[in-house]
């Protein structure tokens, strides 16, 4: 009798305790803190409150593993801004169990308004949050990772404590989101205008044969000219796949493409597209043909790597319109393969012609197991569907070696060559082995 007394007394506890501390993050809820805020406020008169929301595209991009791995990342690395962005005495805490949006609260005096938290304390760990996502391979293609809200809590004897401090988790979430609007607003503005004005550059980056050394195709690369909000490719597209404006810049970039284009013989020309671009009427229809035409070009000079930024929901319509792709004479590639949602359905499904190796898993690949495992688990697939594989950011000569070894047929990357305008036509330098 007693024993089973305990036991449900056990059982209470930790279901209690699971309650007010998030096995996620380590972290513990804010109703365990609550009555430390109370001492803080009471006393200091004033608490900052700064709010760390992580970007749910993660999740449904990557999977709820990596979403969760990143986010305990987030509060990893934000935990260390103790006693560097932020007192000693801030208190970490998220508001329930499974929550990924980080609070923190800092006591501070009665001369700290908003501007002052602003500037003190959320724009340096926007700051610092921001250089650490662009060392995460996962997060470059995503704008923006993090939302940061802040807001100033006052004590008030006439007011109740908790609607205080919820009321402070309000605002703070207000403002966090407030920011992400604005910053697109910012964004669809300068894309329009970059879109309006042709302000992209095109270059070129080769597709070396690994066998004989001689330059099987060239990338078309583009990015926006002198642009502060899009410093680089990813962050230009990984907005522009949430926006309307999608299809046009990737119309733009495929005329950029062939203008800027000299095809040496033998050569061919990929282009990215997004999975909705295979729907573009442009492209299905005779527009594009006509283009490829004028530049003494044909469709079977072109591969489009289709890039899956976003899910593919209607799969049996995504098939067939990349059906139409290869009717017309157009060859397809799968890129990024081993990354986002590139999988190994969607490659059975539409049988590309080439498969890239995501850049991420070519990185260090001859230190890495894992990686090597996956690609030469890849490379008998490959073969049998008749697709030819590209390891894509090859950067070091055991890179090379790793993957010559290990079967992949073609390679790009900055140890061949950097991306250039007018495509480099020169012959490829031979990399010897030992």
């Amino acid at each position: 009798m007693i024993n089973n007394e305990f036991e449900k007394i056990k059982l209470a506890w930790i279901k209690y305790r699971s309650l007010l501390h998030d096995s996620l993050s380590g972290l513990p809820t804010l109703p365990l803190v609550l009555e430390d805020l109370r001492k803080h406020l009471s006393h200091d008169k004033r608490l900052a409150l700064i709010l760390i929301g992580l970007s749910e595209r993660i999740e449904s991009i990557y999977g709820w593993q990596t979403y969760e791995e990143i986010f305990s990342e987030l509060v990893e690395r934000s935990l260390s801004f103790r006693g560097k962005l932020v007192p000693e005495d801030t208190i970490f805490t998220i508001t329930e169990p499974k929550s990924t949006d980080l609070l923190l609260f800092i006591p501070v005096s009665e001369e700290y308004d908003s501007k002052k938290v602003l500037e003190e304390y959320a724009i340096p760990i926007k700051e610092e949050l921001e250089r650490w996502s662009k060392e995460v391979e996962s997060l470059r293609v995503l704008e923006p990772v993090f939302r940061i809200g802040y807001a100033v809590m006052i004590y008030d004897p006439m007011m109740r404590f908790e609607r205080i401090i919820y009321g402070g988790i309000k605002r703070a979430s207000e403002e966090a989101w407030r920011e992400e609007e604005t910053m697109r607003g910012k964004k669809e503005k300068e894309m329009e205008w970059i879109i309006k004005n042709n302000l992209l550059q095109t270059l070129f980056q080769p597709i070396v044969d690994l066998e004989n050394y001689e330059i099987h195709g060239y990338e078309a690369l583009n990015r926006a000219k002198g642009s502060h909000i899009f410093p680089d490719a990813d962050s230009l597209f990984s907005f522009a796949v949430r926006t309307e404006l999608l299809l046009e810049l990737e119309r733009l970039c495929r005329l950029n493409a062939l203008l800027h284009f000299k095809k040496p013989d033998d050569t061919k020309l990929f282009i990215n597209i997004s999975a909705k671009a295979v729907y573009d009427p442009e492209l299905t229809g005779d527009v594009f043909v006509r283009k490829l035409e004028e530049k003494g070009l044909s469709p079977g000079d072109v591969v489009f790597e289709i890039t899956e930024r976003l899910a593919i929901v209607d799969f049996p319509s995504f098939e067939y319109a990349v059906k139409r792709l290869r009717d017309r004479g157009f060859m397809i590639a799968i890129d990024d393969m081993g990354a986002g949602y590139s999988s190994l359905h969607t490659v059975a499904e539409i049988k590309p012609d080439y498969l890239k190796y995501d850049m991420a898993l070519v990185r260090n690949i001859d230190k890495h197991l894992i990686k090597k495992a996956i690609l030469e688990t890849l490379v008998p697939f490959a073969r049998k569907i008749n697709a030819k594989i590209i390891a894509e950011g090859v950067e070091t000569v055991d890179e090379y070696k790793t993957i010559k070894e290990s079967g992949v047929d073609l390679a790009q990357g900055f140890l061949f060559s950097a991306p250039k305008d007018p495509p480099p036509t020169t012959e490829i330098r031979k990399i010897w082995e030992g």
